[in-house]
């Protein structure tokens, strides 16, 4: 293929089903390299706007708004303000979610918690890793954990809280 253009990975599409990436200069292998895109990566780049795939399947396709993959992952678009802006933002949006969550409660709709579970999974997975090192730092049986652990690795940047006895005393 070459050298690969600057702009390329800021204009691949990202798919869920073949071909995963979708760029003009990609290239089915054994073929041979155009200029023009090829007319398979046309029909797939104007896909259905109403979230369906050519195929008619209702399998969504996965595209940002602008079509570019974002390059400044805390970053939402158009909002740029200060650390403690967004971090409060973050844990006000998250407490009425839990305010909600509590209400649910009553319901006891299990799809309700599925969908918690399965699309919360990742955040829920932070947590547990966070309040786990939490727990293990402030304890004094067990052994500090370390950096690199797998259980806390994804925690590494989160700073624990002082233990109650360290406040109290």
């Amino acid at each position: 293929m070459g050298l690969v253009p600057p702009t390329f990975y800021l204009e691949v599409k990202r798919n869920r089903t073949t071909p995963f990436w979708l760029h003009p200069v990609l290239q089915p292998e054994g073929l041979p390299h155009t200029n023009t895109p090829s007319s398979t990566a046309e029909d797939l780049s104007t896909a259905d706007t109403d979230g369906k795939n050519q195929s008619g399947n209702d399998e969504e396709i996965e595209e940002d708004d602008d079509g570019l993959i974002d390059m400044e992952p805390m970053m939402a678009v158009g909002d740029h303000g200060t650390f403690r802006e967004r971090l409060t933002e973050h844990i006000r949006t998250i407490r009425d979610f839990c305010d909600g969550l509590e209400y649910q409660l009553e319901f006891e709709d299990h799809r309700m918690l599925e969908t918690v579970e399965r699309d919360g999974a990742s955040f829920l997975r932070l947590a547990h890793s966070c309040l786990s090192r939490e727990r293990r730092m402030n304890s004094l049986r067990g052994v500090s954990p370390t950096t690199w652990e797998r259980e806390t690795a994804r925690a590494m940047f989160y700073r624990t809280r002082p233990s109650r006895r360290d406040i109290e005393s």
